[in-house]
């Protein structure tokens, strides 16, 4: 990887990773060596041993959703200072999080979009991502995770899922789809059902001032195969060199852990 990369990794961990596959999880983690890490799924029951681990080998700077120990949330965690940033219109149910990373001037919203098995929940969730896209379409910001949506015949194995407009209407605001954009006539999926099918589920979207500091995007499907998880992990890579001049912003104060249910710095 070039030194003047930014690489973010988002991965799906399914149900917090489970005993026996955290130590898999975590290797993978740190053999990719990313900037920046971000886990849907994760759970607060068994993720103190991933929070560990990921301060032990150089991502000090964490966040979490804080839903019950129990229940799926989002972990990020950061080689650089991050402050949570909060997002008008979205609770902290797990499926949302948002921080600034101002040593690069950058913005990653973790998110986590509902499946078809709760329709409305899902429609309600684009609407607020589309609205709240609108707002951050100008500045530096990369919008990662599980978006359980995808485009009949480019992302998906005959299925059909429901939101594919708001999808659509999502990228009509100007962000780019990071693995499409580089592979236009790319088949892969990041996601098989148990009948077999594949979806490419798992997407990273870069706002328009991030266009031209694309480098890569690629997915780990060995991750998946080991059954380590169910979804494959995706890495992006920005460059630092082209990534737009911003005014970096406040650090964060110890207030924000409380309120996330980790530790920031």
């Amino acid at each position: 990887m070039s030194t003047d990369a930014l690489t973010l990794l988002s991965w799906n961990i399914l149900h917090g990773g489970g005993p026996t596959r955290v130590p898999e999880i975590l290797l993978a983690l740190v053999e990719q060596d990313a900037d920046v890490v971000v886990l849907s799924e994760f759970r607060a029951a068994r993720g103190g041993q991933i929070r560990a681990v990921l301060a032990d080998h150089g991502w000090p700077h964490q966040a979490a959703t804080a839903p019950n120990a129990r229940r799926n949330g989002i972990l990020i965690a950061s080689r650089t200072p991050l402050a949570p940033r909060p997002c008008a219109g979205f609770a902290s149910d797990g499926r949302w999080l948002g921080v600034d990373l101002p040593d690069v001037g950058l913005t990653v919203l973790g998110v986590h979009v509902p499946d078809d098995g709760e329709r409305a929940a899902k429609a309600g969730y684009w609407r607020r991502l589309i609205d709240h896209g609108r707002m951050c379409a100008g500045s530096a910001t990369v919008v990662v995770g599980d978006i359980n949506t995808g485009r009949r015949g480019q992302d998906t194995e005959g299925t059909r899922f429901s939101c594919e407009r708001q999808l659509g209407a999502f990228c009509s605001l100007g962000y780019k789809d990071a693995w499409r954009t580089l592979n236009p006539d790319g088949r892969e999926y990041s996601w098989v059902s148990h009948e077999g099918k594949g979806s490419r589920i798992d997407a990273a979207f870069l706002s328009p001032p991030l266009h031209g500091a694309l480098e890569s995007a690629s997915y780990l499907h060995r991750h998946r195969e080991s059954r380590a998880s169910d979804h494959s992990p995706l890495v992006v890579s920005l460059r630092r060199s082209r990534l737009p001049s911003t005014t970096p912003r406040q650090r964060p104060t110890p207030v924000f852990a409380g309120l996330f249910g980790g530790s920031a710095s």
